[in-house]
């Protein structure tokens, strides 16, 4: 009986040994997943490229300001011009575009009263329109209105 003491005692150790290697991981599951901050960074994502020239038009209040936004882009980083020759107006400033498509800009034009346009919009799947709302305050208050461009 003595020598089968001493094998349990023995297989015991061996078993204790063998469960304190192993992490304490569960049998049959793998060894644990690394903490998140041990984990690589999913890979970003690329910006869709909206830069160049697009046509189309704002409107605010009723009215239509057909025009051109020129639009250069470093990442999602965008620098912006808007042109609408018929009325005497540029409107100018920064935006920047996510990688889903989401467009977000701020542009100032200088008028009798000058003021700061917010568009928030969309590119269209098909890379071809930009479009969406527009917010824009100056010395009259707040209007709103609609933005659409195509390349």
């Amino acid at each position: 009986m003595r020598g089968g003491l001493s094998v349990r005692r023995g297989f015991a150790a061996s078993l204790w040994v063998a469960v304190a290697l192993s992490g304490c991981t569960t049998v049959g599951q793998g060894a644990a997943s690394p903490p998140p901050e041990d984990r690589p960074p999913e890979p970003e994502r690329p910006v869709p490229d909206v830069a160049g020239g697009w046509s189309g038009f704002l409107s605010v209040e009723g009215q239509t300001l057909d025009g051109t936004l020129e639009i250069d882009q470093t990442g999602p980083v965008l620098i912006i011009r808007f042109d609408a020759p018929g009325f005497g107006l540029t409107a100018t400033g920064e935006g920047s575009m996510d990688a889903d498509g989401a467009l977000s800009a701020d542009l100032a034009y200088e008028t009798q009263c000058p003021g700061v346009a917010r568009l928030q919009g969309q590119r269209a799947s098909d890379g071809l329109v930009l479009e969406g709302s527009l917010r824009a305050e100056d010395c009259t208050g707040q209007i709103v209105g609609s933005f659409a461009f195509k390349r």
